[in-house]
């Protein structure tokens, strides 16, 4: 079984990445995401590196080499020194968790390298013992410091001595010899072992110099305040540029004094009040004599700590330098047998937070647990009695916001409806800004907060006049224009049914209604401006029409292309008629009854393709689409078509061609008609009737390629220019614009097209965004977790060369938001189409997978399983389901919350040996919080190893009782891996793709 501690542990840059970028190392150190335990380990890393060097150094001076290089690695073991340090005091010098990374040498080391930055004058080197400088230094009867760090230094060395003769009489496990090692040969481990075991007896010697040192301190404090050094005074030597010749570099016991550096201390530091650092002192004695099983030394000691607990309370709980325990404060009374007047806050269980009643104490302890424990808690106090259920609320709210998970409206409303609720809140914001965690983030709440909820920022204030000044701003009120309400349905009927005459007018299309009407105002009106007129026959109309009549005919023809637009071909004839007799003369002119019969023909076209996939199989729908069919070659091949007219209607007529799947009427028949449209469709069709798929390949990356991708191109930003100040890379000319190739989208339905157009839509997308993640990674940005964004299409092999990068001249820059709009057009069609073609809906779930769209991907993807596998019954095919799938799908179920579920998906794998430990790593991140059913899923599991990688985690994770739920569900013989049969395998596999469709389509939920 592999163990998973490395992923925990392991940061993802190395000491050598921030040691090379000063500038990256500083961001590193000040970010408040930044975990602990990687800085611990950064540490680690950085002070392996400086006892290396030193080594180096004795060597070189031993061997006498040139200065000029013994200069160069003094300086080089200095700035790894101070770069371990500051990783140091960034974690605010915890010895705790600094143990859990370093070895006990290399914590030697780094300790007696503090020493040495405090002691400029003392030859120290990383090897020796320290105490007795120490000592030698500070009397028993005089303790004087001539820095104020170097009180500091003492007290950490003295402290962290104690520690390692506490753990020292508890050692861990024996080191154990190599398995296989049948020549007898030099074993590393046990030789590092027992140095180690060495290293701590030295230095367990020196521990009643310590205690002594320690209780020195603590009588001769009188009242001295303890300077704690911060990062800051480290990464100021960090900033200084090398001089190898003046500088002063790091002391390394044989040469001269002079080459310890001289940190600047007081450039950043914390204070530390004297009754505070004493009463840790007095706390790591007592620690030290329990474990030495001084029993009287030991009821002193907590004696003293507990008279001034209640004072002193507050500071040290609150202070990350000089933190205590109260948890084991209150273990170390109880052993002792020491009585106290107050009571310790304990932390509740986990059943006991999960199934108690909630109280006033759940509020004091809500800080220590999980937002899922959190909920839990919610819910318990909504469903009882309880009057703490806003208090729990307002707690919930702000964590979640501190956490990026936004509230609901619902939840800010309800909280806004209540003053005591809205004071709870401003409690909860001013106690984490007392907290100092998550500065700026808290800014930005309490700054929400202002803008959501009436009255917050005045009563901040008034709470906090200090808080209120510096987290908010002067936020001006906008005035909101009043909302005025829809009429009643009685109100529209009876504007409907008449009224003013300007109404009646606009609404109406009966033509002697009409014409009184327009009688009855001439002069009064004019056409609107928004009465949009055909283009077709507008200009003709236009151009012949007298002044008189002018107004009249615009109207008319404005009325008309309504009915176009809202779709009623009926009614559209019979006002043409009424139109073409009112015009008199006008109308019988050839040219304009032309003009009318291709309107005719294009209004039959826009209300065919709006109907078109809906009713296509119904016969009357047949029937209108083979008169129609005729109705627009005869037009085509009559002797009356004008290019310029029938131009205007090309598009409606090109997809009409496009749908009909008439791919040789468009390839022979237009011969006196040029149009982009028509252009377009030619090389489709060339494309759908070619028998050879050598020669369709040949036209899709050649002419269509070639013709094509300028419309989607983009001129990059830093593109260069000549001297008469234009781009060196000239745009290519374009056969059709976006508007235009929009619109041709929004009418091809056709099977094949929408493949052909998904393949080299998707292949372009996929291209940009291969591009634009290079660029992330190039600059830093990108998150190390993107998982292949490309699209699953038809023809993957199409287009491979065009997309290969050749140079940074020939690099290819597609507009993304103009293929994003594509291909949501592309994909409503398909669905509109066939709604359970598996193919495409994989494509468009992965389309929203690369838009960042996880539950809609989610979605998609299961119905793809669906459609593929006769709803469940069948296999899944691995054209359409392969891994790739379904680590998208581990994705998206990770991202909305189910992480069990996210963890199960390795079952249904073809390969899922790989991805094993990163699901894991995952399942480690999220501590076992889960918004799925998590137990409940544990009888699906029927990969046995990917069951042994989770009880390992929950075991990391000290969730045993989910660890033995685990166990449970697997311990059945028909899980065994050596089973034969393996229904029972199978039967959970397909049990678990049911429930996961459950979970995804809401079903039973």
């Amino acid at each position: 079984m592999n163990n998973l501690n490395f992923l925990r542990e392991e940061p993802p840059l190395n000491w050598l990445d921030y040691f090379v970028d000063r500038k990256k190392f500083g961001k590193f150190l000040e970010s408040e995401r930044s975990d602990p335990k990687q800085l611990s380990a950064l540490a680690n890393q950085f002070t392996d590196q400086a006892v290396l060097i030193d080594k180096e150094c004795d060597m070189l001076i031993r061997k006498e080499y040139d200065e000029e290089d013994l200069a160069y690695n003094r300086y080089k073991s200095a700035q790894l020194w101070i770069c371990a340090l500051s990783c140091f005091a960034s974690i605010n010098w915890n010895l705790d968790l600094m143990k859990q990374c370093c070895n006990i040498l290399s914590m030697k080391a780094l300790m007696n390298r503090l020493v040495a930055f405090c002691y400029p004058a003392k030859i120290i080197s990383s090897s020796e013992d320290v105490l007795p400088v120490l000592t030698e230094v500070h009397t028993e009867s005089k303790v004087e410091f001539e820095k104020p760090e170097q009180l500091f230094a003492c007290w950490l060395y003295a402290t962290w001595l104690l520690e390692v003769d506490v753990d020292g009489r508890f050692p861990e496990n024996v080191a154990k010899p190599t398995v296989s090692n049948p020549l007898n040969q030099f074993d590393a481990n046990l030789m590092q072992a027992e140095q180690f075991k060495n290293c701590i007896a030295e230095l367990r010697r020196s521990v009643e110099v310590a205690e002594k040192l320690l209780k020195t301190l603590l009588e001769s404090s009188r009242k001295v305040h303890m300077i704690v050094p911060a990062k800051d005074c480290f990464l100021e030597a960090l900033s200084k540029e090398p001089n190898l010749i003046t500088d002063s570099v790091l002391n390394l016991g044989n040469i001269c004094t002079n080459s310890v550096p001289v940190l600047n201390f007081e450039t950043s530091n914390v204070r530390l009040d004297h009754n505070f650092w004493t009463l840790t002192v007095r706390y790591s004695l007592m620690c030290n004599h329990f474990a030495a099983g001084k029993v009287q030394e030991t009821r002193s000691d907590l004696e003293e700590i507990v008279k001034n607990w209640p004072k002193r309370k507050k500071g040290l709980m609150d202070n990350v330098v000089l933190g205590i325990n109260e948890s084991d404060l209150t273990g170390y009374c109880n052993a002792v047998g020491i009585t106290h007047s107050y009571c310790f806050s304990t932390p509740l269980s986990h059943n006991e937070l999960m199934f108690a009643a909630v109280t006033e104490k759940t509020l004091d302890t809500l800080d220590n647990y999980s937002l899922v424990h959190r909920s839990e808690c919610q819910r318990i106090a909504c469903t009882s009695e309880s009057a703490l259920v806003d208090d729990i609320l307002a707690e919930n709210t702000v964590l979640e916001y501190c956490n990026d998970l936004p509230a609901t409206l619902n939840t800010l409303t309800k909280l806004a409806a209540k003053k005591p609720a809205v004071s709870r809140l401003i409690t909860v914001c001013l106690r984490l800004v007392k907290k100092g965690a998550k500065a700026q983030v808290m800014k930005e709440v309490i700054q929400f907060l202002s803008t959501k909820i009436p009255n917050f920022a005045e009563e901040l204030k008034n709470a906090n006049p200090d808080c209120g000044k510096e987290y908010l701003r002067n936020f001006r009120d906008i005035s909101r224009r009043p909302i005025n309400p829809l009429p009643n349905a009685a109100a529209i009927k009876e504007l409907l049914n008449g009224g003013m005459d300007i109404w009646r007018l606009i609404i109406s299309f009966d033509m002697n209604e009409i014409k009184s009407l327009f009688a009855k105002m001439t002069g009064k009106i004019s056409v609107p401006r928004r009465f949009r007129i055909s283009r077709m026959i507008g200009d003709v109309m236009s151009a012949a029409a007298s002044q008189g009549n002018f107004e009249h005919i615009n109207l008319m023809l404005g009325k008309l292309e309504q009915l176009a637009v809202i779709g009623d071909g009926t009614q559209w004839r019979t006002f043409c008629n009424d139109c073409v007799k009112e015009m008199g003369p006008l109308g019988k002119i050839q040219e304009i009854q032309v003009r009318f019969a291709f309107d005719a023909v294009r209004v039959q076209l826009e209300c065919w393709h709006a109907r078109f996939s809906r009713v296509s199989n119904n016969a009357q729908f047949v029937h209108v689409t083979q008169a129609l069919n005729s109705t627009v070659k005869a037009l085509i091949q009559s002797s009356m078509t004008s290019p310029v007219t029938m131009g205007k209607m090309m598009l409606h007529t090109v997809t009409f061609f496009i749908n009909t799947s008439e791919w040789d009427f468009l390839l022979r028949s237009f011969v006196k008609l040029k149009s982009p449209f028509l252009d377009a469709a030619k090389m489709i069709a060339a494309y759908m009737t070619s028998t050879d798929p050598t020669v369709a390949r040949q036209i899709v990356e050649g002419p269509w390629w070639h013709v094509m991708n300028s419309t989607f191109q983009e001129l990059p930003l830093n593109s260069k220019r000549r001297n008469d100040g234009s781009l060196v890379r000239e745009q290519t000319k374009q056969l059709l614009t976006r508007t235009q190739f929009l619109d041709m989208l929004r009418l091809i339905k056709e099977y094949r097209t929408i493949s052909f157009l998904i393949s080299f839509l998707g292949k372009m997308f996929g291209a940009s965004g291969n591009v634009s993640k290079m660029r992330n990674e190039c600059d830093g940005l990108s998150s190390g977790q993107d998982i292949n964004k490309n699209i699953f299409v038809e023809h993957p092999d199409y287009w491979q060369s065009s997309f290969e990068k050749k140079g940074s001249d020939d690099e290819l820059c597609f507009n993304l938001p103009f293929l994003t709009e594509c291909l949501d057009m592309v994909f409503k069609n398909a669905l509109i189409v066939n709604p359970i073609n598996a193919f495409w809906l994989r494509s468009y779930a992965d389309f929203c997978y690369a838009c960042d769209k996880f539950s809609d991907a989610l979605v998609l993807y299961m119905e793809a399983c669906v459609a593929c596998s006769d709803s469940l019954m069948r296999p899944l095919p691995d054209n359409v389901v392969d891994d790739v799938m379904w680590l998208k799908v581990q994705r998206c179920l990770r991202m909305g919350g189910a992480e069990t579920l996210s963890v199960l998906i390795c079952q249904l794998m073809r390969n899922p040996t790989e991805r094993y430990v990163p699901t894991a790593s995952s399942l480690l991140e999220t501590h076992g919080d889960t918004l799925d059913a998590c137990t409940a899923y544990f009888p699906l599991i029927s990969d046995i190893n990917l069951a042994e990688f989770m009880s390992d985690v929950y075991e990391k994770l000290h969730l045993h009782k989910k660890e033995q739920l685990l166990l449970r569900a697997i311990s059945v013989p028909e899980i065994n891996s050596h089973n034969v049969s393996q229904l029972e395998r199978f039967r959970r596999r397909e049990r678990f793709l049911l429930v996961l469709c459950a979970h995804v389509f809401r079903i039973h939920f």
